[in-house]
């Protein structure tokens, strides 16, 4: 069993949460400054990235207990709209504000947040220039995405 936040994951139900986190970035797979190839948990266990499944929205829908694989994407799709907006914006302030000589680096690769994006894809983007403020610190970023 394993323990991911509310929800409890055993071998039979939750298969759909335990792949949101299998799925996510843990290093960059090299700091070429055109790669944006990371490894994941997934890589680890398979030796490849997960494939996730096209779902349909369903997050707002009154789903009957009939349509049991409705609720089960519904559930999902929840779990994975709550993560990434408390657990991301969770990083994002313990980067910010309690570790304060914690900072981005050119070539570094980082995750984009984004509200329509499936639960297995991460948008990433490599920092091409850092921009410091009278303080000292950075205050803002150039990125390289994929797509340019």
């Amino acid at each position: 069993m394993d323990f991911a936040g509310p929800f409890l994951i055993t071998p039979r139900r939750g298969r759909g949460v335990k792949a949101i986190r299998m799925h996510r970035p843990l290093v960059a797979a090299s700091i070429g400054t055109n790669n944006f190839s990371v490894i994941t948990p997934g890589h680890v266990l398979i030796g490849s990235e997960l494939k996730s499944v096209l779902e349909p929205d369903y997050t707002s829908e009154k789903i009957p207990i009939r349509l049991w694989w409705k609720l089960v994407a519904q559930v999902s799709q929840s779990f994975w709209k709550s993560w990434s907006k408390d657990y991301l914006t969770q990083l994002q302030v313990r980067n910010k504000w309690k570790i304060p000589n914690a900072e981005l680096y050119e070539n570094d690769l980082v995750l984009i947040k984004g509200d329509n994006l499936s639960s297995l894809k991460w948008k990433m983007a490599r920092v091409t220039h850092t921009y410091k403020g009278t303080d000292d610190r950075i205050k803002s970023v150039n990125l390289k995405t994929v797509s340019g």
